[in-house]
């Protein structure tokens, strides 16, 4: 028995065992905080929904486009924008809505909660006369 290569065999074994043990500890693990953080696929489904009817139904779009104000979407003259919300807001989940001119929240009456996990999406609409952001909230209900 060649007792060298044996030697290089085990020391090349073992060379592989400790690549492996470092790497299984140093890549970093999902904590249980990281996964409270992620949204549900529910109200990630709807959010993407309800902000791509918006941005690609014309009467939707001009109607949160040509706001004359900005704010809550309830203050806007715009029939179809909380309707389209209220119907397609997951079950358990309550929601809120605005338009803004800029990427800041404008609404100040959102009475949006801070105790419960929010999750917001948004989308930028624009053309040559204007341009505008429709920024969506859902929440757990208490």
């Amino acid at each position: 028995m060649n007792k060298k290569g044996f030697a290089k065999t085990l020391e090349a074994g073992i060379a592989v065992i400790l690549v492996l043990v470092f790497i299984y500890y140093v890549l970093p693990k999902q904590s249980p905080e990281q996964t409270a953080l992620d949204i549900p696929e529910n109200v990630k489904t709807a959010q993407s929904f309800i902000l791509q009817e918006i941005s690609t139904q014309e009467a939707l779009r001009n109607c949160a486009l040509y706001a004359v104000t900005e704010g809550k979407c309830e203050d806007i003259p715009c029939q179809n924008i909380v309707p389209l919300i209220n119907k397609h807001t997951p079950g358990g989940y309550s929601s809120a809505c605005e338009i803004c001119a800029t990427a800041n929240t404008c609404a100040t009456n959102l009475n949006l909660p801070t105790d419960v996990s929010l999750y917001a999406d948004s989308v930028f609409l624009s053309d040559r006369a204007a341009s505008k952001v429709v920024r969506v909230y859902f929440w757990k209900q208490q």
